[in-house]
């Protein structure tokens, strides 16, 4: 069964030109939305997220008795029940960033369409790449922006390379957040880190930026993932020597790697979970 999860965030718009604004974890509450002249921008994000939660039980619950019908012999369940109910949502957090557009009060709009459109399709995921285009912009000088970990990791996945490294190099000088720099250095250094020959002064230098950023901060999983993916490259890259693979064939005898050194092996490596 596919499940939904609701992020705290923000909503979507273009990029915004201009320097970065001053961190807040929180809209100000003295500024009323039209519509509801007495809604804050806070009270306008608490309804919408509630309205999302409402909605999504409702999407669960009326898709559990489709899936229990289906199981009790009747018709099987539409590919159109499985469409996220979330979807309807984008365009009204967009809005309500545009209403806001270049304050602190859109941050969580667009924090909103950043985490819950990625995972779509089609216009959602545009919507979540604009959204977070902006942040990284025109908000980047914001904590907030922590709470998107991975996807600073892979700026230049989401914009390009070029795009990509200049986003990223705003963030590593202008981010109050030592975690935001991190993930940035991270973006920044990835392409060297894979590609580059493990001999190079790029893959060197790679290596050297991303351990100095994670010394500075408790980020155990990237710090784990930089580490795998050095030893990857240093022990597995085109023409090195295979680590000596130990172990029981299928008749119970036991065989090396190097047993078979001046011969062709195909190695399957799979794995069950």
């Amino acid at each position: 069964m596919i499940s939904f999860v609701l992020l705290t965030g923000l909503s979507l718009m273009g990029p915004v030109a201009g320097p970065p604004l001053a961190p807040s974890l929180h809209p100000p509450r003295q500024e009323a939305t039209s519509g509801h002249s007495q809604e804050t921008p806070l009270d306008r994000y608490e309804r919408l997220v509630a309205e999302t939660e409402a909605a999504n039980a409702q999407w669960s619950k009326s898709l559990r008795a489709l899936r229990d019908a289906e199981k009790a012999g009747g018709a099987p369940v539409p590919a159109s029940a499985w469409s996220s109910p979330l979807i309807p949502f984008v365009a009204r957090f967009q809005a309500a960033a545009r209403d806001h557009v270049g304050t602190d009060a859109a941050i969580p709009f667009l924090m909103w369409v950043t985490q819950n459109g990625m995972p779509m399709k089609g216009a959602g995921r545009q919507a979540a790449k604009d959204s977070l285009h902006e942040l990284v912009t025109a908000h980047r000088g914001s904590d907030r922006l922590e709470e998107l970990s991975w996807m600073l990791g892979r700026l230049v996945y989401f914009f390009g390379e070029e795009e990509g490294a200049a986003i990223g190099a705003g963030l590593e000088k202008d981010s109050p957040n030592e975690e935001v720099r991190t993930w940035a250095v991270f973006s920044r250094t990835s392409g060297s880190l894979e590609n580059a020959p493990v001999d190079s002064e790029a893959f060197q230098e790679a290596i050297a930026e991303l351990r100095a950023a994670l010394a500075k901060v408790d980020m155990e999983m990237l710090a784990e993932e930089v580490e795998n993916r050095i030893a990857v490259r240093e022990k597995f890259s085109l023409g090195m020597v295979a680590p000596d693979i130990q172990g029981l064939d299928l008749a119970g005898n036991a065989f090396a790697l190097s047993d078979y050194k001046g011969k062709v092996v195909l190695l399957d490596f799979w794995g069950d979970w």
